[in-house]
């Protein structure tokens, strides 16, 4: 009977899993899905136990007839360190006492804490010395420890686990052609790209943007239905065409406006920009890593850029990276070498997005092995197997100087808990008396916050435009009798306007009185024209803008004082029209 395992990856929004034949040459699929995680899961690759997630994945596998209860889970974790590194060329089993013996020189963390966990890439010759090039893995034992935790609280058996980068490297072997095969798995969050030449992994990166924020523009825009939740804004991202195919392209030729319709277009037209903008960051991202990766391999060249993961199947994705990576990008769309078992229903699911999940099945690396763990645990210094009669006279001896040593422990504990006991009570009463104390602090607070409401309301309503009133009185008072004011215009910077006088001597009296004016900063003057009125007497008629000068909650007090003891505007000795271009004044 086939040996039939549960590869589960969790990711911030969904989890996916399948049921597939582990560690086999040629492994057959009998079950896909995914589903919801529940919110505050995941942290930073870490997961805790969640009885939500437990029983959504229960009834999933009750619902497809899913028995098995081993797992293999797919971890992905900024935690994790991995590199390359070189060692002398010594027997497979020599490399892991070598490895320790010399890691803190590759990674500076405390490794009492982590596991380490090597790969061989290959052998290679350096000048006349052999060395073996390894990937080494450096995992945090808590990280181990909470996914043993969750499998154990949903049921399941570990018999794996795989990190994301191991995980696309063992199907890209098998699925991707070519002699340098690239992919680039597009979740939620995160984004990881891969190139391979032949079996040898040259170049992975963790790309910390993915399309999420696509996929709550699509919520937020409200054109496909109110309220979306991530599944849905996720089908509707698959189903209609949410993305330009160029960055510099609004679209206008995808979308034919039917008459009556154009709002709604219009509506389409700007969700398609906003989800476009927000894949920017993603593809330069991925263009500067391909850049770098020609610069030094001058003499290669990529064909073909397979997308997998959640955005694989996004409609207008793979267009717009084909169009701005300048490389053909394309959709992985079916497993050669995985088998589907007749009975399992693909109509709902998207292939590409398991292709992790199924990676971590086929040859995972040895983060953790339980039975050799277990095995382990039971042998003696010298390696051998120690005896059930040997162990349980250790146990008695152990137990007995436990037992002394515990009513020992007793005697002083009960002396210290009287002691603690009286300490409590002393302390209860200060707390009584000063419990008053207490009110103070949260009155204080209080009123702290409403002074900073207060402050923070002044603020946000102080303007320019409160020199205003300032700017009037000063006017009445300072300009001469002779000039009329035609028009006025006040904005929220600054004020305008038209000003008659009988001659030129006294437009420049205007403006030197204007320049004297605390409110204001004279700016622009118009032309001067000369022209007779309706009465046939000899008018001068200018324009002039001013600026108001900064105003502070001390001017808006001072302008607001100023306004009380002057009276209304229509007190001023000269009244003030404020229809701009109108120049019916009265006198």
């Amino acid at each position: 009977m086939a040996n039939k395992v549960l590869g589960i990856e969790i990711s911030q929004n969904l989890t996916r899993v399948v049921e597939m034949d582990f560690k086999t040459k040629n492994p057959k699929i009998y079950n896909m899905f995914s589903f919801a995680t529940p919110p505050d899961m995941l942290n930073d690759g870490g997961v805790e136990v969640n009885s939500l997630f437990g029983a959504m994945l229960h009834s999933k596998l009750k619902e497809l007839r899913i028995s098995t209860k081993k797992v293999v889970f797919v971890l992905n974790s900024t935690r994790i360190a991995n590199r390359e590194i070189e060692l002398p060329n010594v027997k497979d089993n020599k490399i892991k006492d070598l490895l320790v013996a010399n890691a803190s020189d590759y990674f500076p963390v405390d490794l009492d804490q982590y596991e380490l966990v090597h790969e061989i890439i290959g052998r290679v010759e350096d000048g006349d010395e052999k060395k073996v090039r390894l990937s080494v893995l450096v995992v945090p034992k808590d990280l181990i420890r909470a996914y043993e935790l969750l499998a154990k609280s949903c049921g399941l058996t570990v018999v794996g686990l795989d990190y994301t980068g191991n995980a696309i490297k063992q199907l890209m072997q098998k699925e991707i052609p070519g002699e340098i095969k690239v992919t680039l798995k597009v979740d939620e969050s995160v984004s990881i790209l891969t190139i391979m030449e032949e079996e040898e992994v040259k170049l992975q990166r963790i790309l910390y943007y993915g399309i999420g924020d696509a996929l709550e523009t699509i919520q937020d825009s409200e054109v496909f239905g109110d309220y979306l939740s991530f599944g849905e804004a996720i089908e509707v991202a698959r189903r209609k065409t949410t993305i330009n195919y160029r960055f510099d392209d609004n679209g206008e030729e995808d979308i034919v406006a039917e008459p009556g319709n154009e709002l709604e277009a219009e509506k389409i037209r700007s969700l398609k920009r906003s989800v476009t903008y927000s894949l920017q960051t993603l593809i330069g991202s991925v263009s500067r890593v391909l850049d770098y990766y020609l610069s030094r391999n001058t003499d290669k060249s990529i064909d073909k850029i397979f997308l997998i993961g959640l955005g694989a199947d996004f409609s207008g994705l793979s267009k717009l990276m084909s169009n701005e990576l300048n490389n053909k990008v394309v959709s992985f769309q079916s497993y050669e070498s995985v088998g589907l078992h007749k009975g399992i229903n693909l109509s709902n699911v998207n292939v590409s997005e398991f292709f992790t999940a199924i990676g971590s099945l086929i040859c995972p690396l040895p983060i953790i092995e339980t039975e050799k763990r277990n095995r382990k645990n039971r042998l003696s210094d010298d390696g051998t197997e120690i005896e059930r009669g040997e162990s349980l006279t250790g146990a008695i001896v152990i137990f007995a100087v436990f037992a002394v040593s515990a009513a020992v422990l007793a005697i002083f504990s009960v002396i210290g808990n009287m002691r603690a006991d009286a300490e409590n009570k002393s302390l209860n009463v200060k707390i009584q008396q000063y419990e008053y104390i207490d009110e103070l602090y949260n009155d204080y607070n209080a009123t702290i916050a409403k002074k900073e409401w207060i402050d923070n309301l002044k603020v946000t309503t102080t303007t320019h435009n409160n020199n205003l009133v300032a700017f009037i009185s000063e006017f009445e008072k300072k300009m001469p009798s002779k000039a009329r004011v035609l028009a006025f215009v006040a904005e929220e910077d600054a004020v305008a306007f038209t000003i008659v006088v009988d001659k030129k001597e006294v437009v420049a009296d205007v403006i030197s009185k204007l320049r004297t004016f605390d409110s204001i900063e004279v700016g622009a003057l118009t032309a001067i024209t000369e022209e007779e009125d309706e009465s046939g007497a000899h008018i001068v008629k200018f324009a002039i803008a001013c600026k108001y000068v900064e105003a502070s909650p001390a001017d808006t007090e001072a302008s607001t004082e100023a306004s009380t003891e002057t009276g209304a505007v229509e007190d001023s000795a000269e009244p003030v029209n404020s229809t701009q271009g109108s120049e019916n004044s009265q006198e």
